[in-house]
């Protein structure tokens, strides 16, 4: 029997039910950076790239500020850097979920949860894109595992 949780209007929860519903519910792309990592862009020399945020801050003896948003959920992470504009090692990052990101109270959700959802839904999706379309086989080439190619 799996434990009761109390949420802020004193309604208990079953908290399977709720990693269900939560799993269920989430968008794709959370499922995804949760399941499977983050895809945060890279920093590097020269105009920052898509998804990275800088700001020169003279007043704390020129650090900088560094905001990466992740290209796939929106998540939120900053550093700032000592004062010779070098990230410290380890670094001490800060994060900003986006919404529905974060799980109900007192409901954990794994990471492989998350993967086992993401990739259901792929293989849901690719399903339903070649229903109807036989397979056709070709054997790997370090392998004598046959693949599945569709055509179409």
């Amino acid at each position: 029997m799996s434990a009761r949780f109390i949420v802020a209007d004193d309604t208990p929860i079953d908290p399977d039910k709720a990693r269900q519903d939560w799993l269920f519910q989430a968008k794709d792309s959370i499922l995804a950076c949760r399941g499977q990592g983050h895809n945060w862009p890279k920093i590097t020399p020269g105009k920052p790239r898509k998804g990275i945020r800088v700001r020169y801050m003279p007043e704390r003896n020129g650090q900088v500020e560094i905001v990466a948003t992740c290209l796939d959920c929106g998540k939120k992470r900053r550093v700032i850097t000592g004062t010779d504009g070098i990230i410290p090692l380890p670094a001490k990052y800060y994060y900003e979920d986006p919404e529905g990101f974060k799980t109900p109270k007192g409901v954990r959700v794994t990471r492989r949860e998350c993967f086992r959802e993401s990739n259901r839904r792929w293989v849901e999706d690719v399903k339903a894109r070649f229903e109807g379309v036989p397979p056709t086989y070709e054997t790997a080439s370090n392998e004598d595992i046959p693949l599945a190619k569709f055509s179409g």
